[in-house]
């Protein structure tokens, strides 16, 4: 791929243009068309990958050459066979960052291993621009490729977890995907097996100019369903009783739409479902109505579409569709809609507990505003499925398995709202600072009742010392993995993404105090609220509360121990030694709090 400023693409212009003026009788269509030449030597494929060379964590999702921008979806759901009928469609509305000739999205339309629950999808056509548009599925290579992403090479395309996949002796190439496991699997038993061909490339009938905006529809039909992720567990499209749900952190999106699946990339959404009559609908953001149908071939009794609409942009791993029989409780407070919902084959005395719990979501807002700023969305809510899949934080709408729900987690979905969905992690490894921040409103909210909700108390801070020395005095594994450095293997298991996180959340309000702490936390909500956050973005707040250059080298110190170390099993003097006043471990200097 090219560039109008690369030495080779210069050359070839120079001599083109000195072709043309020590050749007689060349006219315009001639000048034109070595222009159009010279425009297509710069155009070429957007990438296959948004990873870095030599990623081993996701390094298959994530696609270049554009920015997404919008999502129109639409689909026609059969909810009784969990099918999506003729009809079905996504039209991307993409901004080109450089002239393509060829792109790519997302989109596993089936299940390698034919598991129950996996997709059984089908592309039926693609448009772009509304022009019929060749395609092909392709595997995924490892980013950073010098022969390209369809390199002949069948080692450039398997699975692995560490680099080089399955060791030097095996393939000295490094991963391009990351594996799917079954439960009986073992850490690397995939290592070295194909990659399913889950890049779905498109090539337009005429080149996509770079800065323009252009229209990709996917038409598709089929059976959607799970993707399996390397530690064994599924995510994606969830049939349930009268229904389905989509739980899909951290790739399972591509198990039911097409879609640019990296936490980056982040359009807004407009959705239509079209299903039988009757049935709960739910998606992102607020409703915006709905349409009754009439009895006809495909749905004998009624159908109806409903449109919901999400003016802020949404994640890939967030997008949410629910539908099924739901029981609903709404109601608007300080400006924020809440819709509580609970699926209504749940047992009845089940749900009656579920609703004191639910009822706590308005609370649970109102006190975690206190350290995050104001709600970021105009609606919230929680929805309450059948057993399946595990609790997530769609954006704007909670969805809690098992049938049940428990106040600590409800707390800590919530605190996602602000961190993972306003403010997303620019890389799939920045998943510790939203997981640390949604663990750490799991102590907050412990503090507060120890402290009658005086989050200023005494009796607050204690409770925030006392549950830090708990953690501090783990041992055994539980500081031997770097929450920078996650693997496929334990991406959502384990202290380093959840509790090593929210401890040095913990330490950081100690040490900074309720008002520099949450002046922080407020401020990347209002500079990066709809987009993401890397690590340097997270951290320079954090830093400009220091009041000396040495104070910010301490603090810097601090992060590498909490973030970037792995410690030997056994903890004692294996873990970090900078931690926060009057509580385990060693404080900052007092010059610095």
């Amino acid at each position: 791929m090219g560039n109008l400023g690369s030495p080779t693409v210069r050359a070839v212009t120079s001599l083109l243009a000195l072709a043309l003026v020590l050749t007689p009788g060349v006219g315009d269509a001639r000048t034109a068309k070595t222009q159009t030449e010279v425009s297509q030597a710069a155009c070429g494929a957007g990438a296959r990958t948004l990873a870095e060379p030599g990623e081993v964590l996701f390094p298959e999702v994530g696609n270049g050459g554009y920015r997404s921008v919008h999502t129109d979806l639409h689909l026609v759901y059969d909810a009784h066979r969990n099918r999506f009928l003729s009809g079905t469609h996504a039209v991307l509305r993409l901004e080109s960052t450089q002239c393509l000739t060829e792109l790519s999205l997302d989109f596993q339309r089936n299940d390698p291993d034919r598991r129950p629950g996996g997709p059984r999808l089908r592309v039926d056509s693609i448009t772009v621009d509304g022009r019929p548009a060749a395609y092909r599925f392709a595997q995924p290579t490892y980013p950073g490729n010098p022969s390209g992403p369809d390199d002949p090479d069948p080692q450039a395309h398997q699975q692995g977890q560490q680099d080089p996949v399955g060791g030097p002796e095996h393939n000295p190439l490094p991963p391009a995907c990351s594996p799917g496991l079954s439960g009986k699997d073992g850490r690397h038993a995939r290592d070295g097996e194909p990659c399913p061909a889950t890049k779905l490339v498109i090539t337009p009938d005429r080149s996509i100019p770079a800065g323009g905006s252009f229209l990709v529809d996917v038409r598709y039909h089929g059976r959607p369903g799970l993707h399996a992720d390397a530690d064994g567990a599924r995510d994606g499209w969830w049939a349930t009783r009268g229904g389905a749900v989509t739980n899909t952190e951290p790739l399972g999106s591509q198990a039911w739409m097409p879609l640019n699946n990296h936490p980056s990339a982040k359009p807004t959404y407009d959705v239509w479902v079209r299903t039988q009559r009757g049935k709960t609908v739910i998606a992102n953001g607020a409703r915006r109505g709905a349409r009754q149908h009439r009895p006809g071939p495909r749905f004998s009794k009624g159908s109806q579409t409903v449109h919901w609409r999400s003016t802020d942009p949404v994640a890939s791993y967030l997008v949410l569709v629910l539908v099924g029989d739901y029981t609903q409780r709404s109601f608007t407070r300080h400006g924020v809609r809440y819709r509580l919902l609970q699926d209504a084959h749940i047992p009845r005395g089940q749900r009656r507990v579920n609703a004191r719990r639910l009822a706590q979501l308005d609370d649970s807002t109102t006190f975690l505003r206190r350290f995050s700023g104001p709600f970021p969305f105009t609606t919230d809510g929680a929805a309450v499925t059948l057993p399946g899949h595990d609790d997530m934080e769609m954006q704007t709408m909670i969805v809690f398995s098992e049938g049940a729900l428990d106040t600590s987690t409800l707390f800590h979905e919530n605190m996602h709202q602000w961190w993972g969905d306003a403010v997303t992690q620019a890389s799939f490894d920045m998943v510790w600072f939203k997981e640390g921040l949604a663990t750490f409103a799991e102590t907050l909210r412990r503090a507060r009742i120890v402290a009658h909700d005086g989050h200023r108390s005494a009796a607050f801070r204690r409770s925030l010392r006392q549950q830090f020395n708990r953690t501090y005095r783990s041992d055994g594994r539980f500081w031997t993995v770097a929450p920078s450095d996650p693997t496929p293997w334990h991406y959502f298991s384990g202290s380093s993404t959840y509790r090593r996180p929210a401890a040095m959340y913990d330490a950081l309000y100690l040490t900074l105090g309720h008002r520099r702490f949450t002046r922080v936390l407020k401020g990347l909500q209002r500079q990066h609220a709809g987009s993401t956050l890397t690590r340097r973005q997270w951290e320079r707040p954090f830093l400009a509360q220091m009041p000396t250059a040495h104070c910010r080298a301490v603090l810097s110190r601090f992060f590498h121990q909490w973030i970037d170390t792995a410690y030997a099993p056994g903890g004692g003097r294996h873990r970090p030694r900078l931690t926060a006043p009057d509580v385990a471990g060693g404080g900052f200097p007092a010059q610095c709090r």
